[in-house]
């Protein structure tokens, strides 16, 4: 009978949530969502920063080189600059590179953002990299994070009633267990819906911004190219679920709600300005540190 009560208790505070918060407009996405846990923006920023140094830490720390940083950074304001105000709110956008050989990208929820050296290298052009940081500003400025923080605490409550309902039988083990996978199902198959959103956000940014979008596909066709055979290291598709017809969506986008792009100059790529800052860095710093392993090797073999 406890348990009963237990059980219907948290049955009733979820309906009440319900009832209180009901269905919200997200001004990014353009769609009514139910998420009656969310934190909200002020406490998305403060969960993203709090987060940033451990994060940096794992990722192998900031690389020190200040031209790239700045750079990158320089190309994601250029995106934030052009956010309507209504879906950029009060989110507090940094754009930083990590030193890991992965090929991945990351937003934390409130605005860091972060790109692996791993991926910058990939890239080839300025406009690609905008796609990339753009894509990660979708996911903050649709609040794909705090979303899933509200699915998961909905799930949590749901599994705890299931297992205090069952008590602790065999059957209220199974219950809590069932309930785990199929959270955790639903939860992948969300993560596929936030990738598309995200890059159709990163697409309208970029075209905002004055990017080419053809970058999109480019983009698209370095990671696929990178993470062919699923080698360790290469694990952009791990976190970003992919939808399927990813570069077919992008392609339709591109000619159904930006003809006016398609071989316009005024869209740029500024392929020379990203050699110069990211590449040409690149080597300035890659040349002596081979030279040094070099070195080292001619050493040990004496």
């Amino acid at each position: 009978m406890k348990c009963s009560k237990l059980s219907l208790c948290v049955s009733t505070v979820i309906a009440a949530a319900c009832v209180l918060f009901a269905c919200t407009h997200n001004p990014a996405t353009g769609k009514k969502e139910f998420a009656p846990f969310m934190p909200s923006t002020g406490q998305q920023v403060s969960l993203g920063l709090k987060a940033a140094p451990e994060f940096e830490r794992q990722s192998g720390g900031r690389i020190t080189n200040p031209v790239v940083q700045n750079y990158v950074n320089s190309v994601g304001q250029r995106i934030v600059a052009v956010i309507p105000p209504n879906e950029r709110r009060d989110f507090r956008f940094s754009f930083t590179v990590v030193n890991d050989k992965i090929i991945n990208a990351f937003a934390l929820p409130g605005g860091p953002i972060y790109i692996t050296r791993g991926l910058l290298y990939k890239l080839e052009t300025e406009a690609d990299l905008a796609f990339i940081l753009g894509h990660e500003v979708g996911h903050v400025v649709a609040q794909h994070s705090a979303r899933q923080m509200s699915k998961q605490t909905e799930m949590q409550l749901l599994i705890a009633g299931a297992g205090m309902l069952a008590g602790d039988s065999q059957g209220g083990q199974t219950a809590v267990e069932l309930g785990k996978f199929a959270g955790g199902m639903y939860l992948l198959k969300y993560g596929r819906d936030e990738e598309s959103q995200a890059d159709t956000l990163g697409l309208k940014y970029i075209v905002s911004a004055g990017y080419d979008p053809q970058a999109s596909i480019a983009v698209m066709k370095v990671l696929q190219s990178a993470t062919s055979g699923s080698s360790k290291g290469n694990d952009w598709f791990a976190t970003h679920p992919n939808p399927g017809n990813r570069l077919e969506s992008l392609n339709n986008q591109i000619r159904r709600n930006y003809p006016q792009t398609i071989n316009n100059p005024k869209f740029v790529t500024n392929r020379e300005a990203f050699s110069q800052n990211v590449l040409r860095q690149r080597a300035e710093v890659d040349g002596p540190v081979r030279q040094f392993e070099e070195l080292l090797v001619s050493i040990n073999a004496d």
